[in-house]
């Protein structure tokens, strides 16, 4: 029954189950890979599992696969040729201010922000928010106010590990008394926001109807979810994560129907 899979999801959340590839990196990461004459790129070390029978059929020995953001490549790589991506956001973030690359790291730091807000998902308000997918040690989690994704309990338990109450708040209080300026965009920003944002969302009122008071209309109240998410990992975009019916980019090509049209950099 459901809380049965919820105890296994808590014991194995707690144990932190290892997806350790090599170099200090574990499947999920993100990371810069670097292709030919391209900058360098952000991506996703990507479980194999969810991948389609062509990018499988590609694998290089020794090599892990690496999903983009931004326009639907991939990749095998040698751990040798990534890198972190938080450490190095600052320098390759900027590296180039064209549009596809541009879109590619927003994607990215929406990605980022959306693992921010994992570590403050529970059941208090969803009890469906986390279901099993058909990979194991895999579930498919609501984030709150994005999209739902996949994610493996290691990198479950590693969002809820990261949440620094004392961090959060003191950044809060730093904000009051400093203007904002191009610190905006730098990482620390980028996850402190996401993280007060989640708290907010996560102690707050579910349903905020102040503003439809403010205009004397009826406040919309959306329904409580009465069963499980309906996501098939095997329709779930690669590169964000979400259920390609719901992903409003179509990144990876799969045409709802778990069909993928596969752009391969190494090809």
């Amino acid at each position: 029954d459901y809380d049965s899979i919820l105890s296994e999801f808590d014991r194995f959340a707690a144990k932190g189950v290892a997806d350790a590839v090599g170099y200090g990196y574990q499947i999920g990461d993100m990371v810069w890979g670097k292709v030919k004459s391209h900058p360098w790129w952000p991506g996703i070390i990507y479980n194999e599992a969810f991948a389609s029978p062509t990018v499988r059929r590609s694998k290089r020995e020794g090599h892990v696969l690496v999903a983009f953001f931004g326009d639907s490549s991939y990749g095998w790589f040698d751990l040798s040729e990534v890198v972190p991506f938080e450490v190095n956001f600052a320098e390759k973030s900027s590296q180039t201010s064209s549009r596809a690359f541009t879109i590619a790291v927003e994607e990215a730091v929406d990605e980022l922000s959306r693992r921010r807000s994992l570590g403050l998902a529970c059941r208090c308000r969803n009890e469906f928010n986390f279901w099993p997918s058909n990979v194991k040690d895999y579930f498919v989690v609501d984030v709150g106010a994005y999209e739902p994704g996949v994610y493996s309990l290691n990198q479950i338990n590693k969002a809820r590990e990261s949440f620094r109450p004392r961090e959060m708040l003191s950044f809060v209080k730093r904000l009051a008394l400093t203007s904002m300026n191009d610190k905006e965009f730098a990482i620390d920003f980028i996850k402190n926001k996401a993280s007060v944002l989640a708290c907010r969302k996560a102690m707050f009122e579910e349903f905020d109807d102040t503003y439809a008071q403010a205009f004397g209309t009826a406040p919309e109240r959306p329904p409580r979810p009465t069963a499980p998410m309906a996501m098939d990992p095997s329709k779930v975009c690669f590169i964000c994560f979400a259920s390609c019916s719901n992903c409003r980019i179509l990144h990876c090509g799969h045409n709802g129907i778990g069909k993928a049209a596969d752009v391969c950099y190494m090809a």
